[in-house]
């Protein structure tokens, strides 16, 4: 059941085929009797709202993943061209993960970089420096707006600013 007493939402499943048919038959006279609770429930339907919030919920990590891994391989592909690097917390990054894979109901919330820096929290600056040893992954300037602006937070720990990669002095061929 919902929060709001109604069915289950759309593609929510109870455990096995005898679970799904008692509750959608209507037989819950036997669990009342054993476990206690209201009256009968003697049909379910889909409830609207919640089938609802799951499909957004859906679409948004569908969405944050999808915008993710493309800012990920653009990050990748340009490993040689200038570019300002970040951090991130790696518990932080877990929990959104496990977010957007399905993993856990519940969003991360804001940005937590405080566990990274080498700064105490609360020191008052928006940008840190690393703290030797901690557990980070690195981000582009655009991964790490995206992330930021969809979760607040921070702060922002700058690791370095990429610069392009001098041309090789090989000699000419022929010479």
């Amino acid at each position: 059941m919902c929060q709001r007493s109604h069915g289950r939402p759309a593609g929510e499943h109870y455990g096995n085929q005898e679970t799904r048919v008692a509750y959608e038959c209507g037989k819950s006279g036997e669990r009342r009797e054993s476990f206690g609770g209201g009256p009968a429930c003697t049909h379910l339907y889909t409830c609207p709202t919640c089938t609802s919030e799951r499909e957004a919920l859906e679409r948004r990590r569908k969405i944050e993943l999808d915008t993710f891994i493309t800012l990920n391989r653009e990050f990748q592909q340009n490993q040689d061209s200038p570019g300002v690097v970040y951090a991130v917390s790696m518990a932080w990054f877990k929990q959104w993960e496990a977010f957007v894979r399905r993993k856990d109901t519940e969003a991360p919330g804001p940005i937590d970089n405080w566990c990274i820096c080498a700064a105490p929290r609360g020191s008052g600056s928006l940008q840190q420096n690393l703290r030797p040893g901690s557990d980070y992954g690195s981000l582009s300037e655009a991964m790490w707006q995206f992330l930021q602006g969809s979760y607040g937070g921070g702060p922002q720990v700058l690791l370095h600013t990429r610069t392009a990669n001098p041309p090789s002095q090989q000699p000419a061929p022929g010479g």
